[in-house]
C-alpha cells in the first residue's frame, strides 16, 4: 500500500467520512439484528434470567424507541449523502448535477429505514478499494480474489452475449426463410447507397487480376489459341482442298492457319491489355455498374431465389457455430497446457 499518494490526494477527508460511516453503518445493522433477536420471548427470558439489569435498561429505554434513534441513524445517511451530492456537483464529477444519485444508487436505497436496504450501504466498501485502486494507494492486479472475480465475469458475459447474439442470428435466419423484407431492405439500403464504391472496387480489382493473370499465362494462352486454329483449319473443308493443290498447298494452309492464329491472339492481347489499362478505367466501370445492377435484379428464378436463402442461411449457421464456441473454456485449456510447459522446464 502507498499511503503516501492518498495523503498527496484530496481524497483523503473522504475516505476518513467513508470509513467512519461503514462503521456507523455496521453499528446500525448489529442494532437492527440485536433488536430483531431481543424481540423474541426466549432472548428476552435468557437475558431476565442471566442480566436482569441490562435487560431492563435496554428494554425501557432503548427497545421501546428504537425507531426514535434508529431515524438519527437515517438522518445522518441522509446529511452525509447531500453533502456528498453537493460536492460533486461542485466538482462537477458527473456530467449532469442529478447524475449522483442513479450512480450511487446503493447508498440512496440505503437511506430508506428497513434493515435490508441499510445492508446496500456496505457496498461503499466496494467504492472505497475501486478508488483506492484507482489512487494506486493499493494494487490488486495480480491478487488472487480479484483474477478469480475477472474470470468468472468474463465467463458469464461471453455466455450471456453469445446467447443474445444467436437469438438475434436465428430471428435472422427466420426472417430470411419466411421472406422477409430485410432482404430488400439490406439491398436497397445497405447496398445501393455505396453502389458507387463497390463498382469502382470491383472495376480495380478486374483489371488489376487481369494484368497480374494475363502476363504471367500469356504463352500459355498463345499456345492454346494456336492449337484451337491448328484443329478448326483441319476440320474445315476449304482448307482441306486448298491442302490438295500440288507444291503449294501445304504453304499455304500452313501461312493461313499461322496468319489466323496470329490475328486471334493479336485481337485477344489487344482487348486484355486495354481491360487492364487505367485508359479505359471509365469504360471498365461502365461495364461494372451494368453487371452489378444485373445482379441486383429481381429474378424471377425460384430455384435461384432459393439457392441464395440458402446460402445466407448457411453463412448465418456458420457464424452462430462460431459464437457457441466458448472461448473462456479454450483460454483456460492454453492456460494449462503453458503451465504444464512451464513446469516441465
Amino acid at each position: 500500500m502507498n499511503f503516501s499518494l492518498l495523503r498527496k490526494s484530496k481524497e483523503t477527508i473522504f475516505f476518513v467520512v467513508d470509513l467512519l460511516m461503514v462503521l456507523l453503518v455496521i453499528i446500525n445493522l448489529l442494532w437492527i439484528i440485536f433488536e430483531w433477536h431481543f424481540g423474541f420471548k426466549i432472548a428476552q427470558d435468557f437475558f431476565i434470567r442471566f442480566t436482569p439489569s441490562f435487560y431492563d435498561f435496554y428494554n425501557e429505554e432503548l427497545h421501546k424507541n428504537f425507531l426514535k434513534y434508529d431515524v438519527w441513524f437515517v438522518v445522518v445517511f441522509i446529511v452525509e449523502l447531500i453533502i456528498r451530492w453537493a460536492v460533486a456537483i461542485k466538482r462537477k464529477t458527473y456530467h449532469k448535477w442529478f447524475f449522483y444519485p442513479f450512480v450511487h444508487w446503493y447508498e440512496v436505497l440505503g437511506c430508506i429505514p428497513l434493515g435490508t436496504f441499510r445492508f446496500l450501504r456496505l457496498f461503499r466498501v466496494i467504492s472505497m478499494i475501486y478508488r483506492l485502486q484507482k489512487l494506486g494507494v493499493i494494487d490488486l492486479q495480480n491478487t488472487w480474489a480479484l483474477q478469480l472475480f475477472k474470470k468468472y465475469y468474463e465467463v458469464l458475459v461471453e455466455e450471456v452475449s453469445d446467447r443474445v447474439v444467436v437469438n438475434v442470428l436465428e430471428n435472422v435466419q427466420d426472417e430470411i426463410k419466411h421472406g422477409s423484407p430485410i432482404t430488400d431492405r439490406m439491398i436497397s439500403e445497405v447496398v445501393h447507397p455505396h453502389k458507387k464504391v463497390l463498382v469502382e472496387w470491383m472495376s480495380h480489382r478486374v483489371r488489376r487480376v487481369t494484368a497480374q493473370n494475363y502476363a504471367a499465362h500469356k504463352d500459355e494462352i498463345r499456345q492454346y489459341l494456336e492449337r484451337l486454329v491448328k484443329d478448326a483449319v483441319a476440320k474445315n473443308n476449304e482448307m482441306k482442298q486448298l491442302k490438295g493443290i500440288p507444291l503449294v498447298g501445304n504453304t499455304i494452309t500452313s501461312s493461313i492457319e499461322t496468319a489466323i492464329g496470329d490475328i486471334t491472339f493479336n485481337v485477344i492481347n489487344s482487348v486484355v491489355e486495354d481491360l487492364a489499362s487505367d485508359h479505359n478505367k471509365e469504360v471498365i466501370e461502365e461495364i461494372t455498374d451494368i453487371a452489378f445492377d444485373v445482379v441486383l435484379l429481381e429474378e424471377e428464378d425460384k430455384d435461384l431465389n432459393q439457392i441464395a436463402i440458402n446460402i445466407a442461411i448457411d453463412s448465418i449457421e456458420l457464424v452462430k457455430e462460431q459464437v457457441k464456441i466458448q472461448q473462456w473454456k479454450l483460454k483456460e485449456e492454453r492456460e494449462r497446457e503453458k503451465k504444464k510447459k512451464v513446469n516441465a522446464l
